[in-house]
């Protein structure tokens, strides 16, 4: 990972940022070896301390499936409205408006901001096959586990 920090009170704007990443750390085992995020994004100064980040984050993500453990392939494709701000005015916001971002805006970390991304869009499951593809499956029968039956056989 190359970690791109941009000084945003110094940037002349509006800032475009297109990019592919090849790898972000964290998601080294989730992101499919092929495949890399392609971000597009544009960034505009609202006021002295904020700014709008609005864009696109798309990647193909290699899942297990919930149902029959295979990898699957899920395509994210990822809108973004996001504000930021100075990561020292999270403790002073009483108000929530839209999803913000807190970070230190002299060495802001693109990176980071992609990553959270990517997380809070992460689908909870994924499921690649239907109820009737898991029946032609082959079934491994459980044993049950019965702690008590060796006493119970001598007691026998």
């Amino acid at each position: 990972m190359t970690i791109n920090l941009i000084n945003l009170l110094e940037a002349d704007f509006p800032l475009i940022i297109s990019k592919r990443i090849k790898s972000l750390e964290g998601l080294e085992n989730i992101i499919n070896n092929n495949c890399e995020v392609i971000v597009d994004l544009v960034i505009k100064k609202v006021s002295k301390t904020k700014y709008l980040i609005n864009g696109n984050i798309s990647s193909t993500l290699e899942i297990e499936c919930y149902r029959c453990s295979n990898l699957t392939d899920v395509s994210l494709n990822i809108s973004t409205n996001i504000l930021i701000k100075d990561k020292q005015e999270e403790k002073f916001d009483t108000k929530w408006v839209k999803e913000t971002h807190y970070q230190d805006l002299s060495t802001f970390n693109i990176e980071q901001l992609i990553l959270e991304e990517i997380h809070l869009n992460f689908p909870s499951e994924v499921i690649c096959c239907s109820k009737s593809t898991l029946q032609k499956l082959p079934q491994i029968k459980k044993r049950k586990t019965r702690p008590f039956k060796k006493i119970r056989d001598l007691i026998k």
